[in-house]
C-alpha cells in the first residue's frame, strides 16, 4: 500500500512500513502501471506478453520470475548468442555494441541489470585497460556474478585482469605498492571514501603486491610480494589480497555503502537516501548478498509508493534498451553504442571509477534535446536505424490492428499515465509512440 500520509518524504517515512512487504488490496490494487514499474526497474522494460503475465501473476511471483527464472532461461540462450560475441573485440565501441545487443535480446534482463550495476560500481575504462578483449571478459565475469554473494564479487575485483591492467598493475611491486588499485578498491568499490584513511590505502596496497597481468592472465611473482606484517582495519599480520577482502567484508561501512548504491539503483536517485532507510538494508546484507537486498526492495511498500514511482532518471542505456525491448525490435548496435556515448553513457569508457553521475545529471537542456532526437531517429521508418522499431508490427504481433486504440495499447505497454488528448494529434502507431516517448514521464524509470 502507498504511504499513509501523502506529505511524507524519504527522510520522514517509517522504515518499518517502508520495508514491509507490499500486499495489494481493494484500495491499493496491483495494476498494469505497477507491473510496468517493476519490470522497468528490475530489467529495462517489458514486452506486451511479459506485462500481461506480470499483471496476472502479481508482484511476488513476477519478481521471483525475474530474479530466478531468467537465469535458467539463459542456459539455452547463451550458447546461441555467444557465437555472435567477438572473442577479442577490436575496440571499446565493439564491446559496447555486443553488450547492448545482449541487453536487448536477453531472456534475463535482471541479470543484465545487475551486470551493469556492478560494472558501474568499479567502472573500468577500455582506454585504460588497453585490450578490449579484457574488458569484454570483465563484463562476462560480472554477468556470472550477477546473483553471487558480495564476498564473491569482492574477491573477483582483485582477480580480474582488466581491473589490474586499468589501475596500474605495473606498479604492483614490493618496492612500489600500487596505491591506485588499493584506493579504488577500498574507496570506490567497497567502503566509500569517508571510511578509508591514507594509511589504510598504503597497507592494502602492500598486501596486494606481487600480482601482475601477463599476456592477459594473472600471474603471481612471489619475490615481488610484501610478506611483512600489516594493519588493515581489524586485521593484522602478513596480509595478502585474501586478507584485504576479509578485512573489508567485516567492516561496518561495507554494508552501508552497498545498501546506499542499491537504493539509488532500484528505489530513487533523486535525493541522497537517508540512513533511516538504508540501515535496515545494510543489516539485511549481512545475511546474504546483493540479490537478497534487491529482493527485499522489490517486495516493499516503499518500492510501490509515490516515494519511488518515477523517482529515478533513466540513463541513456535504460531509455533506449527499454524502448527496444518493449517494441521487440533488434537494433544495429554499433551506431547505437556511438549515439549513447554522445549522450554521455559510453559503456566501455565510464567517466569515473563510480560509473556515471546519474540522477538529475542525466537531464540538462542540451542532453534532453539530444535524447529526444535519438528517440525520434529510432522510430523513423528509414534512416540510421532502418525502421527496426515498428510499433504497428508490435501491435500485429499481439493480435491487434494498428487501428485498435494504439494510444491505449502503447500507454499501458510503456507504463505511462493516460493522456486523453493524445489521440487527436496522432494517426498511426508510429506517431503515437513518438508522441508518448517525447513526454517527460518517459524519461523517468
Amino acid at each position: 500500500m502507498p504511504a499513509p500520509d501523502a506529505n511524507l518524504t524519504l527522510a520522514t517515512v517509517d522504515p518499518e512500513w517502508a520495508w514491509a512487504p507490499f500486499e495489494p488490496d481493494a484500495d491499493h490494487p496491483w495494476t498494469p502501471a505497477l507491473a510496468a514499474h517493476l519490470l522497468r526497474r528490475a530489467g529495462f522494460g517489458a514486452t506486451w506478453t511479459e506485462l500481461q503475465q506480470a499483471v496476472a501473476d502479481g508482484p511476488e511471483e513476477t519478481a521471483g520470475r525475474l530474479m530466478v527464472d531468467g537465469y535458467h532461461a539463459t542456459e539455452s540462450f547463451n550458447p546461441q548468442f555467444d557465437e555472435l560475441e567477438p572473442a577479442s573485440p577490436g575496440s571499446g565501441t565493439a564491446v559496447s555494441a555486443w553488450w547492448l545487443r545482449r541487453m536487448i535480446e536477453t531472456p534475463d534482463p535482471f541479470g543484465e541489470r545487475m551486470t551493469l550495476f556492478w560494472h558501474a560500481s568499479l567502472a573500468i575504462r577500455a582506454d585504460r585497460v588497453g585490450d578490449p578483449g579484457l574488458l569484454a571478459g570483465r563484463v562476462r565475469s560480472l554477468r556470472g556474478l550477477a546473483r553471487s554473494t558480495f564476498v564473491d564479487v569482492l574477491e573477483e575485483q582483485l582477480k580480474d585482469p582488466a581491473v589490474l591492467q586499468a589501475l596500474g598493475e605495473g606498479e604492483n611491486r614490493r618496492a612500489r605498492p600500487n596505491t591506485e588499485l588499493a584506493r579504488a578498491f577500498l574507496e570506490d568499490f567497497a567502503l566509500g571514501p569517508e571510511s578509508v584513511t591514507q594509511d589504510e590505502v598504503r597497507e592494502a596496497a602492500r598486501a596486494m603486491t606481487g600480482w601482475f597481468v601477463v599476456r592477459g592472465r594473472l600471474r603471481f611473482i612471489e619475490r615481488e610480494h610484501d610478506d611483512g606484517d600489516k594493519q588493515l582495519f581489524d586485521e593484522a599480520g602478513p596480509l595478502d589480497r585474501v586478507g584485504v577482502v576479509r578485512s573489508v567484508l567485516f567492516h561496518p561501512a561495507m554494508t552501508r555503502w552497498l545498501a546506499r548504491r542499491l537504493f539509488q539503483a532500484f528505489v530513487s536517485d533523486v535525493d541522497e537516501p537517508p540512513a533511516l532507510l538504508t540501515d535496515p538494508l545494510a543489516n539485511a546484507c549481512l545475511q546474504g548478498g546483493a540479490t537478497l537486498l534487491v529482493w527485499r526492495i522489490l517486495q516493499s511498500n516503499l518500492f510501490y509508493s509515490p516515494l519511488a514511482l518515477q523517482q529515478r532518471m533513466k540513463s541513456p542505456v535504460e531509455l533506449v534498451v527499454g524502448l527496444a525491448r518493449s517494441l521487440e525490435g533488434i537494433l544495429p548496435t554499433e551506431p547505437l553504442a556511438q549515439d549513447l556515448a554522445n549522450l554521455g553513457q559510453d559503456l566501455a569508457n565510464p567517466p569515473t571509477l563510480r560509473g556515471w553521475p546519474g540522477g538529475r545529471a542525466w537531464i540538462t537542456d542540451a542532453t534532453m534535446a539530444a535524447r529526444l532526437n535519438l528517440l525520434h531517429e529510432l522510430l523513423q521508418p528509414d534512416g540510421r536505424y532502418k525502421g527496426r522499431l515498428d510499433p504497428a508490427r508490435t501491435m500485429e504481433r499481439h493480435g491487434r490492428s494498428p487501428s485498435d486504440d494504439p494510444v491505449g495499447f502503447f500507454t499501458e505497454l510503456l507504463g505511462l499515465p493516460a493522456e486523453p488528448d493524445l489521440a487527436g494529434g496522432a494517426t498511426s502507431p508510429r506517431e503515437v509512440v513518438a508522441r508518448l516517448v517525447a513526454r517527460p514521464e518517459f524519461q523517468l524509470a
